[in-house]
């Protein structure tokens, strides 16, 4: 009965990666042509209305729409818009539509158009000037282009540099944190272990040409599943609605994968320590006795399955942070970054192999720095979930 309850999270891996190849069908009640009436009616009337973008998963968003619903109060005869771009890529669509219409190329949110040209991003831009935009349209300044470019440069809008929303430099250091989340998952030991073996057989062949190519089918393959199941479970997120939930979950997930790997790597062998279940190896084993190109190829995906479920602690968190930043779209060069990087210390470890390095060394230099590599990747899961659950709940 046990070995039964161990396929369950194999069997969800693989409904995750069948989806991602599953085009969903959101039931709608607006047609394409009556989206973009509603559109051009959005963007005709921009001039004479408040139009607010935000998003439920943004801290700065939760604090400042409040504040805006509370302030049109004041002004019952300006008409006030407002757009969720939480897990909806069609708002996302009207938001940079307004962002073309004002000449920003990629607004961050929160942010308010109005008038002929008046942007505020951000939650101190609109804290400090929205009053001030509200008291000029209702005494007839605005819209007025001319009138607008004149009180902004009087004005000297700040930087949005300091209001924690999501501009250029934030994504700079997201994609920081998928690179370095990348290769430290890349060297967990589970991973290096197989591919040692591997390389082992492969060595004993005698050919650089295959070890070169061994490797790196299985390489590839670990890498295609990975793909897979991350694009499996964003698209399953993404048109659930539930990125919020899942960012929560996988916050809590990285928490505590994080302590039971550094647990693990500070007392090893007396907790419980993540890794592809015993009852697989020997057929993991048995491919790789062939030393074939497809039996890496078979080996590569074997390892993906069952390594995902157990040490992916890292890449479930990542996913966590695009589902709840990003729009799908914009979190698949991420996805493809995190991957790449995933496979760069395995594809480092076949051409030093390749070029004369001991398979038995590369083994050994993993089994000697085992429990570093456990309590590292502890260390990381730990910060990243905290980090996300800091980043979400306050």
């Amino acid at each position: 009965m046990r070995g039964r309850w161990r396929i369950i999270p194999a069997f969800l891996l693989a409904l995750f990666i069948l989806l991602s190849f599953i085009q969903p069908v959101i039931a709608s009640e607006e047609t394409e042509d009556e989206f973009q009436d509603r559109l051009s009616g959005l963007l005709e009337e921009s001039n004479n209305s408040i139009t607010v973008f935000y998003s439920n998963s943004c801290s700065a968003c939760k604090k400042v729409v409040p504040e805006i619903i509370e302030l049109a109060k004041e002004y019952p005869e300006i008409s006030f818009n407002y757009f969720d771009l939480y897990g909806s890529d069609e708002n996302r669509t009207i938001m940079l539509a307004f962002g073309e219409k004002y000449g920003v190329e990629y607004p961050a949110y929160p942010v308010v158009f109005t008038g002929d040209c008046t942007v505020l991003e951000g939650k101190s831009k609109i804290e400090l000037y929205l009053r001030k935009v509200l008291e000029a349209h209702k005494n007839g300044y605005i819209p007025d282009a001319e009138y607008e470019s004149s009180l902004w440069s009087a004005q000297s809008p700040p930087s949005e540099a300091s209001n924690g929303t999501a501009t250029d430099d934030n994504r700079k250091i997201s994609l920081l944190l998928v690179i370095l989340s990348g290769l430290a998952d890349g060297i967990n030991p589970c991973a290096l272990s197989v591919l040692a073996l591997l390389l082992a057989t492969l060595a004993g062949m005698n050919s650089r040409k295959k070890i070169l190519l061994g490797g790196l089918v299985y390489t590839f393959a670990v890498f295609l599943f990975y793909i897979m199941a991350g694009l499996g479970i964003l698209t399953i997120i993404n048109y659930s609605g539930f990125s919020g939930i899942f960012s929560i979950a996988a916050g809590i997930v990285a928490l505590i994968a994080g302590i039971i790997t550094l647990t693990g790597g500070i007392w090893e062998g007396k907790t419980v320590s993540p890794g592809i279940p015993v009852s697989k190896r020997p057929a993991i084993k048995k491919i790789m006795e062939r030393a074939s190109i497809p039996a890496a190829f078979v080996l590569g995906m074997m390892v993906g399955l069952f390594e995902l479920p157990c040490t992916g602690g890292i890449y479930i968190a990542i996913l966590g942070l695009l589902s709840s930043r990003m729009t799908f779209y914009e979190g698949l060069p991420y996805l493809l970054v995190y991957n790449l990087m995933f496979v760069v210390p395995l594809i480092a470890i076949i051409l030093a192999v390749a070029f004369g390095l001991s398979p038995e060394k590369v083994d050994s230099w993993r089994d000697s720095n085992k429990k570093l590599l456990k309590i590292g990747i502890g260390l990381i899961l730990i910060a990243m979930g905290l980090y996300i659950l800091a980043g979400y709940l306050f």
